[in-house]
């Protein structure tokens, strides 16, 4: 049986937060010597000053993983705040890992808790002959997934092709995991119903 055949339970599952979930960690995200750039961006793109952009655009989702979080460690879920480079050797312990972050597509990093990390060091990060799944539906991670499928073969690497919205992430993260409680079920095929079922009725309103 292969990791894709098998059925995956909450407590099979990690889950790696990687921005940022305090004011403070907010804020020094935005200082010029920090290269993260998510926060940069949302800046950039809305035009508020530092005070609104947490209080308007980020702590709306940062309230919404935390309550998300108490749900899912009840179900058994593993869930690690400031998710950085050297927490990638929890990820052998679990069927599945997903990974909460910011791609850059334009720098081709992946922004963690520590900083912008492109994909070659996060490989050398990760465990010796990884063959689990791997949830990086970022925005636009193809590019990760092709790279990180190339060196570990028997990994699993779920992606996305375009831009993806935070709370809709976490919102379809939070109903597949339900899912996984009820019905006996593998994670890929459980992440693919639960989009449809989302886009189609997003698609309703």
């Amino acid at each position: 049986m292969t990791i894709v055949d098998k059925i995956t339970k909450p407590q099979d599952c990690f889950l790696g937060m990687c921005l940022p979930v305090t004011k403070e960690d907010f804020f020094k995200s935005l200082e010029t010597d920090s290269n993260k750039t998510y926060s940069k961006i949302r800046q950039r793109q809305l035009k508020y000053n530092r005070e609104s952009l947490w209080e308007i655009d980020h702590f709306p989702l940062v309230r919404l993983f935390l309550e998300k979080k108490k749900e899912l460690e009840k179900l058994g879920v593993k869930v690690c705040l400031n998710f950085s480079l050297a927490d990638f050797k929890q990820i052998q312990n679990y069927d599945v890992a997903t990974i909460f972050a910011h791609h850059d597509d334009k720098l081709n990093m992946v922004e963690l808790f520590d900083g912008m990390q492109n994909v070659d060091i996060i490989i050398k990060s990760m465990p010796n002959d990884y063959d689990r799944i791997l949830d990086m539906t970022m925005c636009r991670s193809i590019s990760l997934q092709t790279a990180v499928t190339r060196h570990f073969k028997n990994c699993i690497i779920a992606a996305n092709k375009m831009e993806t919205n935070p709370e809709f992430r976490l919102l379809c993260y939070s109903k597949t995991i339900s899912l996984l409680q009820s019905e006996n079920i593998n994670y890929i095929d459980a992440i693919a119903r639960v989009r449809i079922l989302l886009i189609n009725s997003m698609k309703k309103k």
